[in-house]
């Protein structure tokens, strides 16, 4: 070839996502709602969580490190949901707006496609809890968002296990454009949760390309 070829260590999709929202320091994470839901928390050192199914790696930043974990499904259980109900997830949302509506006792199982983390078991399943007659769609898609929002706590929990500081989470996803959902997260991990403007994100990254 007549020229060396260059090896140099690259990071995951994850790491490399977390750099480029700032997420560096210790105890600041990103809380991602996709069709899964990802929490991952930047770490000074190793803290491997015991017997739990959490991820602690290398950062993609020298000297630091990170927990990860994976709800196999997310936002894909409201999607679910109005595939059955014969509405969008968008509808679904509206009907909520931005604030909960009294607690019930419908509970949902986020676990349509077996569980990763905590615990990973590939057999188990999902499914609500508690459906009676006086259930209407809203309450079905608000016991969703509910489910949704424990199972990333549980993992939360996990990561307290191997010493884990979360201070601060950025949202990510298409979950994060729900204010209700970000509203039931955060008061489900009790940490500040920040959803970013990506318009004006993006205006801000285009600045300096200006003339």
């Amino acid at each position: 070839m007549g020229r060396r070829p260059v090896i140099a260590a690259g990071g995951g999709d994850n790491a490399c996502g977390a750099c480029g929202s700032g997420v560096i320091a210790d105890g600041e994470g990103t809380v991602s709602l996709g069709t899964s839901g990802v929490l991952f928390v930047a770490n000074d050192r190793p803290r491997p969580a015991g017997t739990h199914a959490i991820e602690a790696l290398c950062h993609a930043v020298p000297g630091r490190w990170h927990q990860m974990s994976v709800v196999l499904s997310a936002t894909s259980c409201l999607t679910w949901l109005g595939a059955r109900l014969k509405r969008s997830p968008a509808e679904l949302v509206a009907l909520l707006g931005d604030d909960p509506r009294p607690a019930t006792d419908l509970i949902f199982v986020p676990f349509l496609d077996g569980c990763w983390s905590p615990r990973s078991d590939g057999t188990v399943r999902g499914g609500f809890m508690g459906l009676a007659h006086q259930h209407d769609d809203a309450a079905m898609a608000q016991a969703v968002m509910q489910g949704v929002a424990f199972a990333i706590r549980e993992c939360a929990e996990a990561f307290g296990e191997g010493g884990g500081d979360m201070r601060r989470l950025l949202a990510l996803g298409g979950g994060s454009r729900s204010a209700l959902w970000m509203s039931i997260l955060a008061t489900n991990l009790g940490v500040e949760i920040d959803v970013p403007r990506t318009s004006a994100l993006g205006a801000a990254f285009g600045r300096p390309g200006w003339g």
